[in-house]
């Protein structure tokens, strides 16, 4: 009799010993899985900024190439007026020298 309690109390030990193991698993696997999703989301996350302050940057790249572009026109167009303004007559010019 005291063989068959003996025997009865091991297996109960043991089956509860195998569940909260089992379940410790189970709880273990879906924190990890639950910290993948978070990192996958944060990964995400972090990859739409990089494409954000890309495209920022690209945009001002863009505009400061357009002000530059503009200002050397501008730049050139003002030469071009001092030249003509300064130049005077050009071939044979400056004549009204005596006889």
């Amino acid at each position: 009799m005291v063989v068959v309690v003996v025997v009865v109390v091991v297996v109960v030990v043991v089956v509860v010993v195998v569940l909260v193991l089992l379940v410790l698993v189970v709880v273990l696997v879906v924190v990890l899985v639950v910290v993948l999703v978070v990192l996958l989301v944060v990964l995400l996350v972090l990859l739409v900024l990089l494409v954000l302050v890309l495209v920022v940057v690209l945009v001002l790249v863009v505009v400061v190439l357009v002000v530059l572009a503009a200002v050397a026109a501008a730049a050139e167009a003002a030469a071009a007026a001092a030249i003509e303004v300064v130049g005077g007559g050009g071939v044979g010019g400056g004549g009204g020298g005596r006889r």
